[in-house]
């Protein structure tokens, strides 16, 4: 399928962690990503066993739990079910991934897998004319950021203010397989 540039918003958070958690939980509950699993009944079937035999598996590779992923999750994927989670969807998309920010899993200082990195001031400035954009400032330049990823499986954060005060982060990274 190829990789995937992506972009949303959530309301300001002062600590980047949960802004990303929480736009993640909206991608996931707006189901805003690629359900990799829907494309054909067939793939359902072959991808409900190949899971099977990773459930099998378990995390350890002794039969342990996988976290966040329910014991009937094969049998709901195979009966036509949605992921009831985060870690489900995950799960079930594999090394395909979401082509979303249900990807991005962590915070970074810089640039690197399955990571944010908040873009800084003199780079935002550069970009947008301002240190402190406005929404529409940022929503104007999301090819531009789009560009500033080098590599798929990670994201810039930007945010956005209105009347000097922040409002919205903006992410916009690449993921997908």
């Amino acid at each position: 399928m190829g990789g995937s540039g992506w972009w949303c918003a959530t309301a300001y958070r002062p600590e980047l962690a949960d802004a990303l958690a929480g736009a993640r939980q909206e991608v996931f509950e707006a189901g805003t990503y690629v359900h990799g699993w829907d494309l054909l009944p067939v793939l359902r079937g072959m991808l409900a066993e190949d899971l099977a035999g990773l459930v099998e598996l378990g995390v350890d590779g002794a039969g342990g739990a996988i976290p966040g992923v329910p014991e009937d999750s094969i049998e709901h994927l195979a009966a036509g079910g949605q992921p009831r989670s985060i870690e489900e969807a995950l799960f079930w998309a594999q090394e395909d991934g979401t082509h979303s920010l249900i990807d991005i899993q962590a915070v970074a200082a810089e640039p690197q897998l399955f990571a944010v990195a908040p873009l800084g001031d003199a780079e935002v400035a550069a970009l947008c004319g301002s240190a402190t954009p406005s929404p529409a400032d940022v929503e104007a330049r999301i090819d531009d950021l789009m560009e500033r990823i080098e590599q798929r499986w990670t994201a810039l954060a930007i945010t956005a203010y209105v009347d000097g005060a922040p409002t919205q982060i903006y992410f916009v990274g690449a993921s997908g397989d």
